[in-house]
């Protein structure tokens, strides 16, 4: 393949190394800046020439993170909507096309994150891989719709999808097959996809899906996106008589309110979250735990759904908890759900160790069970897959946290020597197994890609099986049965399924 390729707007030029071909900082859309800073993307600007895509672009305007997020120094701007692009090459074959959204809870990430970097996996699975920036924060997950016609909503969810189409149009000149595109992403990057998979202007351009830690329960309505819009301008000192400030402020004084503001809704200890899709009736019509498993439009799409062992232990070691894993948090969010609570609810995670009780219940709340109660729906209509991914690495074992949220990420793309993955692996002496393993891994997951089936049994909501990736994988059914039952007693499940979609998260 010759690194200058062709795409609906221009030639790129890439680089070549040991066989594999990258593509870094395309324009998927036009800069979300000026007056466009709150609207949703518009196609990138047609060049002349050549255009060099061997660095990446700028990331999406943050505060830098230790894990999950950008290291200080990196370059960030608003100009921040590129892809980048690893592929095996000969343009004459169509090769699977793996679409990764990055996680950081919707108000930090980034696609240069040297973890998500795709030529390993490339390498080893051939398979063509794309990763993308989209707005995150304030700027991608905030609904300001209400103050007038110069700002939008789902802003962020809009840059996934316009990049989705980017690549189902352009693709099949990078050696990518446009009809086989498998969007998998993590945390709020899993949040992505199974929201991804409730909208039909989304799912035109998906074939299959693979949710890595998903919240899939977590969504706003209209009414509560104005509440919570309202309340950040009130954090950061903006009146809702002035609009306009919120052009004139930077980018970087909003992150920084993003933040300040993120950290005041996780300290009121209800399990919700700052910045999230909202349920618009324009590109996001319901709830998509409610539409998990609906015909919406006759398209089968397949489901991998992974979790980690423990999703909650990481927020554990955060000043502010991102979600309720301390027992005093745990009780003031069950004293604010207002239900029936179960005598034997709290009992029921004694099995687990003392110090990691309490983080077990959050991880349920949040992620576990919610991904299970998606499953249970979403199999109507598709196959799904369910693993749980429960590999201890010395390090984690050493801080008692095991296997935490994010464990699978360098795995699945073969990136063990990433700056984290190289810092949780220092003190494991068999680095060889683990390669092994995250190589065995990786290409269970890119076979799924190809095949649109996982190597293991697939889901239903009776036997519930779910494939256990440890160093000697396993199997297991219905691993969460007994906190499935108590939590389903809980005013918390019944406002999911029993109420409603108005009244979620409100």
């Amino acid at each position: 393949m010759n690194i200058s390729v062709a795409t609906k707007y221009g030639t790129v030029e890439g680089k070549e190394l040991n066989g594999v071909f990258s593509w870094k900082g395309i324009p998927y859309a036009s800069p979300p800046t000026g007056k466009r800073r709150f609207k949703r993307p518009l196609p990138p600007a047609p060049w002349n020439g050549i255009l060099k895509a061997c660095e990446f672009g700028p990331s999406p305007v943050q505060v830098p993170k230790p894990l999950g997020g950008i290291s200080k120094g990196t370059s960030v701007s608003e100009d921040c909507l590129y892809l980048n692009i690893w592929s095996p090459g000969d343009s004459g074959r169509k090769y699977p096309v793996m679409f990764w959204i990055y996680g950081g809870a919707f108000v930090s990430g980034s696609s240069s994150i040297d973890m998500y970097d795709g030529r390993n996996l490339c390498l080893n699975e051939n398979i063509v891989i794309v990763t993308f920036n989209y707005r995150v924060g304030v700027l991608g997950f905030t609904d300001f719709s209400f103050l007038g016609e110069e700002f939008e909503c789902n802003n962020g969810i809009a840059d996934q999808i316009a990049a989705l189409k980017w690549v189902y149009e352009n693709i099949e000149n990078f050696g990518g097959d446009p009809e086989n595109i498998t969007i998998i992403g993590q945390s709020a990057g899993g949040h992505s996809v199974t929201t991804l998979l409730s909208i039909p202007e989304a799912r035109k351009y998906i074939s299959k899906a693979v949710a890595m830690s998903s919240y899939p329960a977590s969504i706003e309505t209209k009414s509560s996106a104005q509440t919570v819009a309202e309340d950040f301008l009130n954090s950061a000192g903006i009146s809702l008589n002035d609009p306009d400030l919120l052009f004139k402020i930077s980018a970087k004084k909003l992150m920084k309110a993003s933040v300040k503001f993120a950290d005041k809704v996780s300290a009121r200890c209800r399990n919700e979250f700052a910045f999230l899709p909202v349920i618009d009736g324009d590109i996001l019509k319901d709830h998509p735990l409610h539409l998990a498993g609906m015909p919406l439009d006759g398209k089968n799409i397949p489901l991998v759904l992974g979790m980690c062992q423990n999703e909650g232990a990481l927020y554990s070691k955060t000043k502010i908890p991102l979600f309720t894993v301390k027992e005093k948090d745990v009780f003031k969010f069950l004293e604010y759900s207002e239900g029936k609570i179960p005598e034997n609810m709290i009992s029921l995670y004694d099995k687990y160790p003392r110090d990691l009780k309490y983080t077990y219940v959050g991880g349920d709340i949040v992620f576990r069970l919610p991904v299970t109660w998606y499953a249970d729906r979403y199999c109507k209509s598709a196959d799904v897959f369910m693993y749980s991914f429960n590999i201890i690495v010395e390090l984690l074992k050493l801080m008692k946290l095991y296997t935490i949220h994010g464990t699978d990420i360098p795995f699945l793309f073969n990136n063990l020597d990433a700056k984290v993955s190289k810092l949780a692996l220092m003190l494991d002496p068999d680095k060889d197994s683990l390669d092994t393993f995250s190589k065995r891994f990786g290409q269970q997951i890119a076979e799924f890609f190809r095949t649109g089936t996982a190597p293991w049994e697939p889901y239903d909501p009776d036997s519930r099986p779910v494939k256990i990736y440890d160093r000697m994988d396993s199997f297991c059914h219905n691993p969460l049965k007994d906190e499935d039952e108590a939590w389903k007693q809980t005013h918390f499940y019944g406002r999911l399924f029993e109420k409603g979609t108005e009244n979620t998260n409100d």
